[in-house]
């Protein structure tokens, strides 16, 4: 009797142990699926974290050129030397040049950047690259201006240094935004220019 009842009870065992077996497999299956409905969230959040870290890698790029090029104007300002300003400005305008989104650095910090190579330019005795970069200057800063410690105006000091202001006499210098060391200056080259 027992040799029977265990061989009626052996396949009915067996065959439990497989459905739970297969219930448990497909159970296991089941989770393993893909979220078909976020995939389009997904590959989103994938191309705007792509476009964000290319953006970033940009911005340091030119900070990492700006900071090159600013080493160079210290340099340039211990030793006096006309051929490190140039340098200076030459390689402040390959980092603008190379910026492919003006977006990604902060407008202050480029607008600062120009300065530096128009003042270098000038430093350097090369006054048409200084004037062609404060006309760009003006065309990528409109309406913007940046101050000299005194509170005077860099674009009307550069324009009026460069030569790009008006000049009919002195007397709109005396409105201008420009220290009063630069308009005692002109009204003194005036003085003896006219003599």
């Amino acid at each position: 009797m027992t040799l029977s009842t265990i061989k009626t009870h052996t396949p009915r065992r067996k065959t439990t142990l497989r459905v739970v077996a297969m219930a448990t497999a497909f159970a296991a299956l089941s989770a393993c699926t893909t979220d078909f409905i976020g995939t389009t969230a997904s590959s989103e959040g994938i191309k705007y974290r792509s476009s964000r870290n290319a953006e970033i890698m940009a911005s340091r790029s030119w900070r990492d050129c700006r900071d090159e090029a600013l080493m160079i104007d210290a340099q340039a300002r211990k030793t006096a030397s006309a051929a490190k300003y140039a340098t200076s400005a030459r390689a402040l305008e390959k980092c603008e040049a190379n910026l492919s989104d003006v977006s990604q650095v902060m407008p202050q910090e480029r607008m600062q950047a120009y300065a530096v190579s128009v003042q270098n330019y000038l430093k350097a005795g090369d006054v048409a690259s200084a004037r062609r970069n404060l006309e760009s200057f003006k065309t990528a800063f409109a309406d913007k201006d940046l101050y000299f410690p005194d509170g005077s105006s860099f674009v009307q000091t550069m324009d009026l240094v460069l030569g790009l202001a008006g000049k009919s006499d002195a007397a709109p210098y005396s409105v201008a935004n420009i220290s009063s060391e630069m308009k005692r200056e002109i009204r003194r080259m005036r003085y003896w220019k006219s003599m």
